[in-house]
């Protein structure tokens, strides 16, 4: 049974590689990564990534998802979403405190995300083995109630996964 929903593997192989030939630092988060660390696995498996990108300005923001098609991704009508060639979704969210003063990022379509806590998301990452797939850098976040902080895999009393 495959750790994760199949249609995201290549979603995560193209935007691993996309990033990191881009060089643009990132950090996956969201529900894909306590699937990628338990040993359980979830009833429910989840159909989309969710990436934090650091970067400086929302035209860079821009500019990136631009170059990501490049590597089988496309617009939606979300601004934060694109889709993969193979069907599947990326949540690709943009930090710096340039552009998310106070932990708020407003998007060019009004959308404010609230990013509180997100400057520690790519630093606090710790790399997590995709089946078949990449090493990505990853993190899980908890809420704080002032936002969010990075959990650390190995503190944070999940069960993460054995060794093969």
């Amino acid at each position: 049974m495959p750790r994760i929903n199949p249609s995201l593997l290549s979603v995560l192989t193209d935007m691993e590689r996309g990033l990191r030939e881009l060089d643009v630092p990132f950090a996956v988060v969201g529900a894909l990564v306590p699937e990628l660390l338990l040993d359980a696995r979830p009833r429910r498996m989840t159909n989309d990534a969710d990436v934090v990108v650091a970067i400086e300005s929302i035209s860079a923001y821009d500019t990136l998802k631009q170059q990501l098609g490049g590597f089988g991704f496309a617009a939606t009508r979300t601004p934060h979403r694109l889709r993969h060639r193979d069907g599947g979704l990326l949540d690709i969210l943009p930090f710096s405190e340039t552009i998310a003063p106070n932990g708020r990022l407003k998007l060019q379509d009004g959308t404010t995300l609230n990013m509180a806590g997100f400057k520690h998301v790519v630093a606090s990452a710790i790399p997590i083995s995709v089946d078949d797939g990449p090493t990505l850098p990853g993190t899980t976040v908890e809420s704080t109630g002032h936002g969010l902080r990075p959990r650390r895999a190995a503190s944070s009393g999940f069960a993460t996964r054995r060794p093969d």
